[in-house]
């Protein structure tokens, strides 16, 4: 104790290395944790902690402690501890803590209590928690589409140097038949351990597995003894293997552990094939956790560096890569439009215009600069053509946007005149916005940065004064409120004043985008999914069943991340859910060709190119369940390759259609061959989630 404490207190990083090698085990260990805490050790003194009030004032500091080792800690706590753990996370700061959240839940929902979940996250009434939606979370109901196995390939499968006897997981595996193994383990556990082996085995000399109480510096909490016999027959060894390590994962599942630990069986002095067994051993640990959450470690002796780095390279071959991360974007619906807050760059907002002001000079050039040249000289031929103008607006370059508006405004300490400035500014946009035929837009945080403004005032103004235009004018708009990564308080006000409902204005409803998306710094729409993750293997599965072998080889898989479009679509689905009081919703596909989805991708399934291809069953957007059917639809491009979508229908009340039919039957929402196409009226009614390029 007093050697940890001195280094503790003097060199940190010392007594860091010390714990981390499991060199004593016999100190104070509380008093340790806590000077672990002070010298800003947080996992070691996690490691330590047993009091949930001290674990719960240490684990909410997620931002300093490492994802991946948090997520498996929360494995080792009670249910009761894990959720008030939880509940203090999301207490002490949602934005920060909700990724590890999510994590959290997604790996442990099973032993934990999907209802517990549901009741955690409902017992906020706070803006910040409205803001978790449940379907995003995938608390409610799986996601149709991917099978129950893609959440249970979360389970990390991981290889590390290090001692068996020091793993801190559920369960560690011991070859029997290993004699140095046995031998070692038996030694660490003392006599209790060799004792209660030795019992149960002369009671049941063949039985497949003994489970024995750790004791001693064992730091488990059980210890799984299997015979195992290598053989010179490769099919006849790759089979024991499997045995071997599927009777260990099925009794610890039985048993509703989380994590175990393996030894690598027969690569020490059975000398079997390093390759055959790391193979075998991985694929069949992967092979089991199709349907059930636990954490698997292979520990690998320290100086057996080849044994390492074949694991390794069949971990990374099966393994898909970690979560995506949360994107920091929550919006609302009001009235027909939508106000959406996003943590992120102005100049990479895929909007019709975005806003600028005259009187930040850094925000100006940051803008111009990203625009082009081409823009700097619409901006300088502007300003000095009409230096007193209101509003300059110029051509937006470089930029995603159609067009860049820079508002003359300035601040002032006067709180009166700062918000009465704010209002006039909000108008002047919208009218602007109107005249141009704009229906999306984004500000940043108008006088937040080195203006130094209330933060209060100009959040509250803006959001409110752009609630009621969406509100009274009946705008079917997009308002983006843009703010720097490095202004979390400024995101918080933004999300609580677009959230809040007591404001006068129509009831907010959350929306979160899907946890599976992948953040982009250039806010790209398209992401060409691994071949390795289910995600990919389970729309190619499908994709050659309904194809039915008219196809020879699928070229790649995208995802399509369109924010605006799914967010309207989102909006269209809870309007449909509510009105039908059922879900109406199908994976369709849509045939087309390569230029015509890129179109689609950019914005939506325009109705207005509706009939090019046939109106047998109405004049709209056409999908059907029959990816045949589509195919027909389908050309193919320079290299032969075809383009097809695989899309989220909302087909809602449909009937039978006809040619006469320009828009949806009174009381309908789609139209059918009442076999399986179907034909939609409304850009939002569908949302392409997936594009499928083959030949």
């Amino acid at each position: 104790t007093r050697l940890l404490e001195m280094n503790l207190m003097q060199a940190p990083q010392v007594a860091d290395a010390i714990l981390g090698n499991n060199m004593f085990t016999h100190y104070d260990r509380p008093h340790i944790a806590k000077l672990c805490e002070n010298a800003g050790l947080l996992q070691r003194a996690l490691e330590h902690y047993t009091d949930i009030d001290d674990i719960k004032r240490v684990v909410v500091q997620t931002h300093l402690l490492n994802p991946e080792w948090l997520v498996n800690y929360f494995g080792r706590l009670s249910v009761d501890d894990c959720l008030e753990c939880l509940k203090a996370m999301l207490q002490a700061n949602i934005h920060q803590n909700l990724q590890v959240v999510v994590q959290i839940e997604t790996k442990y929902h099973e032993q934990l209590g999907t209802e517990k979940f549901i009741d955690l996250f409902e017992s906020f009434n706070s803006y910040e928690e409205s803001a978790i939606d449940m379907d995003a979370l995938h608390i409610e109901k799986e996601d149709p589409l991917l099978t129950p196995n893609v959440r249970s390939q979360s389970s990390p499968i991981i290889v590390c140097h290090g001692d068996l006897i020091a793993q801190e997981t559920d369960v560690i595996v011991v070859c029997s038949s290993s004699k140095y193994l046995f031998k070692s383990i038996c030694q660490a556990g003392g006599d209790s351990v060799s004792t209660s082996y030795n019992q149960q085995i002369s009671g049941s000399p063949n039985a497949p597995i003994i489970i024995v109480e750790p004791a001693g510096k064992i730091a488990s909490k059980k210890i799984y003894f299997l015979p195992w016999k290598t053989n010179s027959d490769q099919s006849i060894l790759c089979k024991s293997i499997e045995d071997f390590v599927s009777l260990a994962l099925e009794k610890a599942i039985d048993h509703k552990y989380r994590s175990i630990a393996f030894p690598a069986i027969g690569c020490g002095g059975f000398k079997c094939s390093i390759q055959l067994i790391s193979r075998t051993m991985v694929r069949t640990v992967y092979s089991k956790l199709k349907t059930y959450q636990m954490s698997v470690s292979f520990v690998i002796q320290p100086d057996k560096k080849d044994i390492y780095d074949e694991f390794k390279k069949h971990i990374d071959e099966l393994q898909p890569p970690p979560s995506s991360i949360i994107l920091k974007t929550i919006a609302t619906k009001l009235g027909k439009g939508m106000i959406e807050v996003e943590m992120g760059d102005i100049t990479k907002q895929k909007v019709d215009v975005i806003v600028g002001s005259s009187s930040s000079g850094i925000l100006r050039e940051i803008i111009i600069k990203a625009a082009g040249k081409e823009s700097r000289m619409a901006y300088d031929i502007e300003l000095k053509s009409h230096p007193n103008s209101v509003l300059i607006a110029i051509p937006s370059g470089s930029l995603p946007c159609k067009q860049i508006f820079f508002v003359k405004w300035e601040p002032n300490d006067n709180e009166e005149i700062l918000q009465q400035s704010l209002i006039d500014l909000i108008s002047t946009v919208v009218q602007n916005v109107i005249s141009h035929n704009f229906t999306s837009v984004a500000f940043p945080a108008i006088g937040c940065g080195k203006h130094a403004c209330s933060v209060d005032i100009v959040v509250k103004t803006m959001v409110h004064e752009m609630k009621k235009h969406l509100i009274q004018r009946k705008l079917s708009w997009t308002v983006k409120f843009v703010v720097n990564d490095n202004q979390e308080n400024v995101y918080d006000e933004f999300c609580k004043q677009v959230l809040t409902t007591e404001d006068g204005f129509h009831e907010a409803t959350i929306y979160q985008l899907p946890v599976t998306w992948e953040k982009s710094a250039e806010h790209k729409t398209r992401f060409t999914l691994s071949t390795k993750v289910h995600e990919y293997q389970t729309i190619a599965s499908n994709f050659d069943q309904a194809m039915k072998g008219k196809y020879t080889d699928i070229i790649k898989i995208e995802r399509i991340q369109n924010e605006r479009w799914y967010m309207q679509y989102l909006a269209h689905t809870k309007d449909f859910r509510k009105r039908l009081n059922m879900d109406t919703e199908k994976r369709l596909y849509h045939g087309c060709p390569e230029q015509a989805a890129n179109t689609i991708i950019e914005d939506c399934f325009n109705r207005s190119y509706a009939g090019v291809n046939g109106t047998v069953y109405g004049v709209g957007v056409y999908f059907s369940s029959d990816a045949t059917y589509s195919h027909g639809y389908t050309k193919p491009n320079a290299n032969g390759e075809r383009c097809m979508f695989l899309s989220r229908v909302l087909v809602g009340k449909t009937t039978k259609g006809n040619n006469k039919m320009k828009t949806r039957p009174l009381g309908f929402d789609s139209t059918t061959d009442e076999k399986h196409i179907f034909v939609t009226y409304h850009d939002a009614q569908a949302f392409a989630e997936y594009l499928i390029t083959y030949k």
